[in-house]
């Protein structure tokens, strides 16, 4: 059995902790995105509405920066729908978001609030952004945190999914709770 050599005394060990340095950095970098993120997945019965109205999931991401939710429907055509998106903060304010696809396939977004402070509720001035994914079958809504305003933390949201000319709703994600973060 030949013997162990003993470590060569002539090796760097900063090459080693470079390596180190950087590899803790890295997973740093990749994770911290996610980490100060608030973000909630919430999924919903198959088959319980027309496909087209069909709403089977919801993802929403509570940044500091951005409130988002992107819906997945079972079969998003480019038809005239209404999404509508409510987000509470306490026991009587909320704000409410749509995004409406029109016959023409533009899509019209609008965000008001319903607060102490502000009765009836009243349009909030911000840039909403919609976007309906017809191949992947989700509909994207983005709204800056700076236009809740000082309702900006912890929030129920529930989700609603129709066509603009029906009063109601078609499909509903129930009340779900997204942590801010």
């Amino acid at each position: 059995m030949a013997p162990i050599a003993p470590r060569s005394s002539t090796r760097s060990v900063v090459p080693r902790r470079l390596l180190r340095v950087f590899g803790v950095a890295l997973v740093l970098a990749l994770t911290t995105g996610t980490a100060m993120a608030g973000t909630t997945t919430r999924k919903d019965a198959r088959g319980d509405v027309r496909a087209r109205f069909d709403m089977t999931a919801a993802r929403y991401v509570n940044s500091t920066e951005t409130f988002a939710v992107v819906v997945h429907v079972r079969n998003l055509r480019a038809v005239p729908a209404l999404l509508f998106i409510k987000t509470t903060i306490g026991f009587r304010n909320y704000i409410g978001i749509t995004a409406e696809r029109r016959a023409n396939g533009r899509v019209a977004t609008s965000m008001f609030a319903s607060v102490d402070t502000c009765e009836p509720p009243c349009l909030i001035p911000c840039e909403v952004t919609a976007e309906w994914r017809l191949a992947k079958n989700a509909i994207r809504v983005a709204v800056p945190q700076s236009c809740f305003r000082e309702l900006v933390g912890h929030r129920g949201v529930r989700l609603q999914f129709s066509r603009p000319d029906v009063r109601g709703r078609l499909d509903v994600i129930a009340h779900t709770k997204v942590p801010y973060g």
